[in-house]
């Protein structure tokens, strides 16, 4: 019967899309991004190829377009992941995505999320203080849409961005947006850089009083979750101290002595963890120059 000659085809083709991801999804764990590409690339064609399975799963397809991207700019194709990122712009413009809200809202977030990464990792931050005024007022708008873990990731890229062109204040609006939501849980290495990278941006507003306390907090409760490599140990000791530093004029020397450190401790595959959504090296060479992290990178 043609009709069970369909349903037969169909579920078939939605069990190779679940098999085409088993495989995708090993590879992201093990961080193998040329791997990553080939697969989403194929998962790609596999919904392009048979529209039905768009419907079928909207999210899917937005969010394997996505993986597309971040693999590819992972691997160092930076062109291919801005081809990506106007991709899933265009992508809330199929019938089938649009008709889902969640699926819309989470190609508008994904688009925003891989663009401003992208911005950030060229160093063009001009255009990625063009992009934040531009798509504010739609993030905003579809924000009630998607997940806690994809609104906080693109919280923290606008809080690098503005660490990055020395506004502060404006970087510690999205760092508390994230931190004083107590309900939120995700990876551990996106929660501890974010309280690290806390710790800084109240170092650069010479909050000393709130960088005492939340340095002792952020220890402590790294030492919980048994968590604290020796970055974060180096980090917080530097701050917790650093007005020692400057009282005996050793905050040059202090600050060199850290950044020597941190570099050997980059090499270390289990401490280069720390490193990955935020080069605090760079800070710190900043630091010690006496410049802006915009003119170091």
């Amino acid at each position: 019967h043609p009709f069970l000659k369909n349903e037969k085809d169909s579920l078939s083709k939605r069990a190779r899309l679940h098999q085409m991801s088993l495989p995708m999804t090993y590879s992201m764990i093990a961080g193998e991004a040329q791997k990553v590409t080939q697969d989403a690339t194929e998962i790609i064609k596999h919904y392009e190829d048979n529209p039905f399975l768009i419907e079928y799963t909207p999210i899917g397809y937005v969010s394997s377009n996505f993986i597309l991207g971040a693999a590819s700019r992972d691997s160092g194709d930076v062109q291919t992941a801005f081809k990506q990122a106007d991709k899933l712009k265009e992508i809330r413009e199929n019938a089938f995505v649009k008709k889902s809200q969640k699926a819309s809202a989470s190609a508008i977030f994904y688009h925003a999320i891989l663009k401003m990464q992208l911005f950030l990792k060229t160093n063009d931050f001009e255009s990625a203080l063009a992009f934040y005024d531009e798509i504010s007022e739609e993030i905003s708008n579809n924000q009630q849409f998607i997940s806690k873990p994809q609104l906080y990731d693109l919280y923290f890229q606008f809080s690098k961005l503005f660490f990055v062109v020395q506004n502060y204040k404006k970087t510690l609006l999205y760092t508390n947006e994230i931190l004083n939501d107590l309900k939120f849980k995700d990876r551990d290495d996106f929660g501890i850089t974010v309280r690290l990278f806390n710790l800084i941006v109240h170092f650069e507003l010479h909050n000393d009083f709130t960088l005492e306390y939340l340095s002792k907090s952020t220890y402590s409760y790294l030492k919980r979750k048994e968590r604290l490599y020796e970055t974060e140990r180096l980090l917080i000791k530097f701050l917790e101290n650093h007005y020692k530093f400057e009282e005996h004029s050793s905050l040059n020397k202090e600050l060199t002595i850290l950044h020597e450190k941190l570099l050997d401790v980059s090499n270390d595959k289990f401490e280069n963890g720390a490193f990955r959504l935020f080069d605090f090296k760079l800070w710190v060479k900043s630091q010690i120059k006496g410049t802006s992290v915009a003119e170091v990178v």
